[in-house]
């Protein structure tokens, strides 16, 4: 009996022994440490990677996103817990829970389809600005606007309600989709009014009007034969589907013609006319001139005749004149001074013949858009965009370099500036030059000289 009594006592012993040696192993383990959030911008269903320490594959972590959705877990390594983000998770910060214990490990932005809530126009050209009206749009983040037949649109402008697009040459009426972070929905549709595309003309210098392909500057065939007179101030008139000019002659005392050249027939017809120094026309098929240091008047684009004065502008010589529509002004450069010329953007209000001038540099030439953008040519330099209000430099639109660019006028369709640059001084050469306006990219083709370069668009 008594050995049997220290045989017990002994084994009680052995196991108090073992028991005491397996404390340490059984400690519970640690709160992962070090925790940092790689994905900063995710989509719904992505994974994100936790690294840290201390994790383990034996254990139950729990990692809940904004309004408590939680993820679900993917893969557990020592340094890394990988995790699905869910369908409904919204920006915020993600919190990673072990046992009774959570912290905050980062925030995610999710990336979410915007909402599109309407088109601003169902009705309009190519070349046309359309808006995308909605919400969640994203200013740095890459958007693709597609209209029927697979063409693409230049996007214009992206805020956090809006996105603005050129609608391109060869778009057709139809469906138009909007494709973010590889998925793509249908927004709306449209339809184009009118499928003319976009016709440049050139003047050869005492000779004819020719008609080029506005893609590379390649002569496609002559319009007309306008002589030997010199044809300068060339604008494109809707009214009879005509270019207009004013027609130099004689030497000693030069005298004027107001000619006009009939796009599909080429019959040229002059009218005599007193010198205006500069002619513009609008796409309602307004005509107005400016009289050299002195006045606006309003012409009849029919036959020259002067209907009325505008405004009168003074001793101030006034030059680059374009038209705005969206504010029914004629808009130019103004100078002064002979040492030291200053110069002032002059904006002439049609309607009441109010004229504004503000201080600004000198721009070699400009161009105004039917949507209402000034663009500026910053001599052998590069172009810029101009705040048609004040004149101030909003942004440079591309850098061109140190050749001469000139001739500048601006394709709706394609939502390009075009123009011809020149290089070399004893025997000059000429480029077809083309910028991209969305992209600032400038593209140059040789060409041969031309005195002028009118658009239709």
């Amino acid at each position: 009996m008594r050995k049997i009594l220290v045989v017990l006592l002994l084994l009680g012993v052995v196991v108090s022994c073992s028991e005491d040696e397996s404390t340490p192993n059984e400690q519970s383990p640690e709160f992962p440490e070090n925790l940092s959030l790689i994905a900063q911008k995710v989509a719904a269903e992505d994974t994100i990677t936790i690294r840290g320490e201390h994790f383990s594959d034996q254990e139950i972590y729990t990692v809940t996103f904004a309004k408590n959705k939680i993820g679900k877990l993917i893969e557990t390594q020592s340094e890394v817990l990988k995790v699905q983000v869910p369908k409904e998770a919204q920006s915020g910060e993600v919190r990673l829970t072990y046992k009774n214990r959570t912290e905050v490990v980062g925030t995610v932005v999710i990336i979410e389809f915007p909402k599109v809530t309407h088109l601003s126009k169902t009705s309009l050209n190519t070349g046309d600005l359309l808006t995308i009206h909605g919400s969640g749009f994203l200013t740095d983040e890459k958007y693709t606007v597609t209209f029927t037949d697979s063409v693409i649109g230049a996007l214009q402008e992206i805020t956090e309600n809006t996105i603005q697009v050129v609608v391109p040459e060869n778009a057709e009426s139809g469906t138009v989709t909007l494709t973010y972070n590889g998925e793509t929905k249908e927004i709306g549709a449209i339809e184009i009014i009118q499928k003319e595309k976009t016709r440049l003309f050139a003047y050869v210098a005492y000779d004819k009007i020719v008609e080029l392909n506005p893609e590379d500057g390649a002569e496609i065939e002559t319009i007309a034969t306008v002589g030997a007179d010199y044809l300068g101030k060339l604008n494109y008139s809707p009214i009879n589907d005509e270019l207009i000019g004013l027609q130099s002659y004689g030497a000693v005392t030069p005298s004027y013609d107001f000619t006009r050249i009939h796009i599909t027939t080429g019959e040229v017809s002059r009218t005599e006319l007193k010198h205006y120094e500069d002619l513009v026309m609008t796409a309602e098929g307004k005509l107005y001139a400016y009289v050299a240091y002195d006045k606006i008047v309003e012409l009849n684009p029919e036959d020259g005749t002067e209907i009325g004065t505008i405004a009168t502008l003074g001793a101030d010589y006034f030059g680059k004149m374009v038209y705005a529509k969206a504010t029914h002004e004629l808009i130019g450069l103004q100078s002064y001074g002979t040492t030291t010329p200053g110069y002032d953007l002059t904006k002439i209000n049609i309607a009441t013949g109010e004229v504004s001038r503000i201080v600004l540099k000198h721009y070699e030439d400009l161009v105004m858009t039917a949507e209402g953008k000034l663009y500026a040519y910053v001599a052998y330099d590069k172009i810029v965009e101009l705040n048609p209000e004040d004149g101030t430099e909003i942004t440079t639109i591309a850098t061109l370099g140190a050749d001469y660019f000139g001739k500048m006028v601006y394709a709706k369709a394609t939502h390009e500036l075009i123009g011809l640059q020149s290089y070399g001084t004893t025997t000059p050469g000429y480029d077809f030059t083309k910028i991209n306006i969305a992209t600032g990219e400038v593209s140059r083709t040789e060409l041969k000289h031309y005195e002028d370069l009118i658009i239709k668009n």
